[in-house]
Formats: C-alpha cells, sequence, structure tokens
C-alpha cells in the first residue's frame, strides 16, 4: 500500500496496479467477451456494440469518427478514474480535486485543451 501523500507517487502505484490488474485478465478477456449476451456492459463498454462498429468502421466513415471518439472517451474515462483514486489516497481534499485535475488534463491532452477557449474553465477555477 502507499505511504506517501505524494500525487506523483500515488498516480504511479494506481497505475502499475491497474497494469497489474490487467496483466491477470488479459488472457481470459476475450473469451469472457465473446461468451457474454449481446445486451451486457463491461464498464461503460459493450463489446458487442464495438465489434459490430468496427466492422462498419470499415466502409463507412461515420462508424470510423464514432469508434475513434468512444476511444477518447473511454481512454479519458479511465485516465479520470485512475487519477481520482491516486488523489484520495494521497490524502488530498476533493474539494481542490478540481482545479488539480484541470492542469493534469491540461498537460496530458494539450491538443483537447488547445480545441476549447481557457476561459471555458474559468467558472470552475473561481470556484475552487
Amino acid at each position: 500500500m502507499l505511504d506517501s501523500n505524494d500525487i506523483e507517487e500515488a498516480t504511479q502505484y494506481v497505475e502499475a496496479f491497474y497494469k497489474g490488474m490487467a496483466e491477470n485478465i488479459t488472457p481470459n478477456l476475450i473469451g469472457w467477451l465473446r461468451n457474454m449476451p449481446n445486451d451486457e456492459m463491461v464498464g461503460t463498454v459493450n463489446y458487442h456494440f464495438y465489434k459490430r462498429l468496427a466492422y462498419e468502421a470499415e466502409i463507412k466513415d461515420d462508424a470510423m469518427r464514432e469508434l475513434e471518439f468512444i476511444y477518447v472517451f473511454e481512454q479519458l474515462n479511465d485516465a479520470c478514474v485512475l487519477f481520482y483514486i491516486a488523489y484520495i489516497l494521497a490524502g488530498k481534499s476533493a474539494k481542490r480535486l478540481w482545479r488539480l485535475y484541470l492542469e493534469k488534463f491540461a498537460q496530458r491532452f494539450p491538443m483537447m485543451i488547445s480545441l476549447l477557449s481557457r476561459n471555458s474553465f474559468s467558472p470552475i477555477y473561481q470556484s475552487l
């Protein structure tokens, strides 16, 4: 377990734990996914929906764009959850989480931030 209040150390700890869990699950994952009902969700993911969308993406541009958007969304969703866990494990106050999250988000995804106006974050920054 973590003995430090350092957010960077907590983030590394959570990412290493997540990677270890993924390595344990991956060998069985495809078999589990293939045998699950078509409407069953794993977190926010429906394997059969993605499979169909991937086939459609080979011939339809709009399906490819949807698949790309979903991929980015799921990556951001995972990053947010892991960062939140690390933040809490480091003993930080959830009240200040948004400011730190936005700063970390801007560091990790500068292209996304460049698409948004800095002014769109000002109400959030002012409330923190």
